[in-house]
């Protein structure tokens, strides 16, 4: 079965904070929708959920920050959080370039098309290449390791819960 981890659990949180109902009301047929996702619909969404929540708080994080990424509302508590936990868990990314600097760079993994590295080095100082290195060195492996370590122990639980059977085109 191939899906993207993110499309799933985005699916089941919007399912369970709208309570099953969607801002656009697909017919049975409509492309990329499973028939009949009434009850079962929700427990398959409560169970995603369940295995997001139970994720350490790094991985938790991580996750979030990818499915909230282009959310105008959720994104940035999320990032908020995701800079808080990762500025005590990687310093060096906050004292090199400034707390700001940090943060920037944490949004640059959630949004790798956000700014550019010229921007950075006019806000922060440093050069391009410096902070495109460093981010690639620093930021981006850590990052990258929570978010896959989510992703793998949640592909797990939305194989054996959707049983290849996914209720969108992920």
């Amino acid at each position: 079965m191939s899906f993207e981890v993110v499309n799933v659990v985005r699916w089941a949180i919007e399912f369970l904070q709208s309570g099953g109902v969607g801002a656009v009301q697909y017919g049975g047929g409509a492309a990329g929708w499973r028939d009949g996702l009434g009850a079962s619909g929700r427990i398959e969404a409560q169970r995603v959920n369940d295995a997001l929540v139970a994720l350490p708080p790094a991985q938790l994080l991580a996750m979030l920050a990818k499915v909230h990424a282009d959310d105008i509302r959720q994104g940035p508590p999320v990032w908020k959080d995701l800079c808080s936990f990762f500025r005590a868990s990687c310093p060096e990314a906050f004292e090199r370039f400034g707390p700001e600097a940090g943060a920037w760079l944490v949004r640059k993994w959630m949004r790798r098309d956000d700014g550019s590295w010229r921007e950075f080095a006019r806000l922060f100082g440093g050069s391009p290449p410096t902070a495109s290195k460093f981010f690639e060195a620093v930021v981006a492996p850590v990052l990258d390791g929570w978010f896959i370590a989510a992703k793998g122990e949640l592909e797990v639980v939305i194989e054996q819960v959707f049983a290849g059977e996914l209720p969108i085109a992920a």
